[in-house]
């Protein structure tokens, strides 16, 4: 294996560009393989020759990140829970009458409730593991490519080409994406594409929101998965209107996926800061409040999709005190918690 990685390092892109794409597809076809002992001596030098390959060609970065993604794909369909219904048995009257056990009710014709009993699969430790190194590895690759490159229209390309490669891969049964934001709904009104939405989440690996992450520097490329934060803001805005807490800290995941979404918001820039900044209050009130709050973001998306005459204006001539006012409202009826965020909001 060494020394077909150092045959494979000497070829010129240049000079051989169909051998080297053949060899790169050889090479991750069974890409999680070299993750394990067996491959630890090699590996070193295989990664240094996708990083290079990757910088320097969009193809080889395409064909690497094609199997990388594939790979994830199949990891993470294989750790998702299963369940299996068996097979439904015809039972006549009598035979049930027949077989009635001691335990049961002593009722005619005692049948099965249901389908019967479920079968779950059980993840092993082992592919958990194996799951987020795999994750990792592959984030990894990505950052290294794009710290690689120097050039602002190579890495333009490139994160391009990561974002198509993405939803091609994972987003194949939503064909619908687009980055439209509907109509913001109240409280107890049923949410537009809500189910639509939680089968996208749970199609995606955990990757995602790192990987989307390291790409929200270009808001160009953060508005094409859009369609992901909408997804993931619908379920929030779903558990908040719901959540019976009294307060919003008994809820620490979704209060950190709640605070973390609107932060990769604004470091995209589409949102202003102000209105970003409202993710402050969250800890401080209560779950329907935090609701109002995200809801009025969802408002701000719906009424100024980001456009580059916007941004580039630093949305100028945007009424953001329209977004403010349950913040605001919110603010003051936990002042007792939030006076010290009281100078930036009023």
């Amino acid at each position: 294996m060494i020394i077909a990685v150092e045959i494979i390092r000497k070829l010129k892109l240049k000079e051989a560009p169909t051998s080297l794409n053949l060899a790169l597809e050889a090479m991750t076809l069974d890409f999680p393989i070299f993750l394990t002992a067996e491959y630890d001596e090699v590996f070193p030098k295989m990664w240094s020759f996708w990083i290079k390959a990757a910088s320097e060609d969009a193809a080889s970065f395409s064909t690497i990140l094609r199997f990388m993604f594939d790979s994830v794909r199949k990891s993470h369909k294989r750790k998702q829970v299963e369940f299996e219904v068996p097979e439904k048995k015809k039972v006549s009257l009598l035979e049930q009458a027949q077989k009635i056990s001691q335990k049961a009710p002593n009722i005619m014709g005692v049948g099965i409730i249901g389908k019967g009993a479920k079968k779950r699969r059980v993840i092993p430790p082992e592919e958990i593991e194996e799951d987020s190194q795999l994750n990792s590895v592959v984030l990894q690759f990505i950052k290294e490519v794009l710290n690689t490159v120097e050039k602002e229209e190579a890495k333009l390309l490139l994160t391009n080409t990561a974002v198509s490669l993405f939803t091609e891969v994972f987003c194949e049964e939503h064909p619908d994406i687009e980055s439209f934001w509907p109509v913001p709904v109240g409280r107890g009104v049923q949410r537009t594409n809500l189910e639509k939405d939680l089968v996208l989440l749970k199609s995606i690996p955990k990757l995602t929101f790192p990987l989307i992450s390291v790409l929200a520097d270009d808001w160009r490329i953060f508005n094409r998965m859009t369609f992901i934060f909408r997804a993931k803001m619908n379920q929030l805005l779903a558990f908040w209107e719901a959540c019976r807490f009294t307060d919003a800290v008994s809820c620490q995941k979704e209060l950190r996926e709640s605070i973390s979404l609107v932060t990769l918001l604004s470091k995209s820039g589409i949102i202003p800061e102000i209105i970003a900044q409202t993710s402050l209050i969250y800890e401080f009130c209560a779950p329907y409040h935090v609701f109002l709050l995200l809801n009025s973001i969802w408002g701000y998306l719906h009424c100024h999709p980001p456009t580059a005459e916007l941004l580039e204006s630093k949305f100028q001539g945007v009424n953001t005190d329209i977004f403010l006012t349950d913040a605001r409202n919110i603010m003051l009826e936990n002042i007792d918690r939030t006076g010290h965020l009281f100078d930036k909001f009023f």
